[in-house]
């Protein structure tokens, strides 16, 4: 599992009060991805409360439905964050996570040939996403790219 997460956004002086949030497969698998909104009191992060939270599934680069963009997401308050949590890809090999460790107990050999982590064996294909979250100062009549486009690595 793979998590980006803008973490928390200050909006007391820019008053962003609208996301649009876009989220691309690059890969080659589908994928499945929960997409969190959470408004950040002021107790903290650990308070957080989530607002907008969507889980879907994403089909293989340049195919349909390879990318959605939720557009108008409410974002009018102090402080928020996005967070964009992602799976592993059925199938997919080479890639180790907390599942592993507990399905490998009492086989030793299962990680041979992906070194002592589970890495990804260098012949294999990287699997990513792109995601772009864009504010819109309705104020000003702006948009402020918030986190814009990085790729998520499997």
């Amino acid at each position: 599992m793979v998590t980006f997460s803008t973490s928390v956004i200050e909006n007391r002086k820019r008053r962003i009060t609208n996301l649009a949030i876009s989220i691309s497969n690059e890969g080659t698998k589908r994928k499945t991805v929960v997409v969190e909104v959470y408004d950040v009191p002021s107790l903290g992060l650990s308070n957080a409360v989530v607002y907008f939270l969507h889980e879907l599934t994403l089909n293989p680069f340049d195919t349909p439905n390879s990318t959605i963009t939720f557009d108008n997401v409410f974002a009018n308050l102090d402080r928020f964050g996005v967070r964009v949590i992602t799976s592993n890809p059925t199938g997919m090999t080479g890639v180790k996570d907390d599942d592993d460790d507990r399905r490998s107990r009492g086989n030793r050999n299962k990680n041979r040939g992906r070194g002592s982590h589970g890495e990804r064996r260098p012949e294999e294909k990287n699997e990513s996403i792109a995601v772009t979250v864009t504010g819109l100062d309705a104020a000003a009549n702006t948009d402020t790219n918030i986190f814009p486009g990085d790729l998520l690595e499997f």
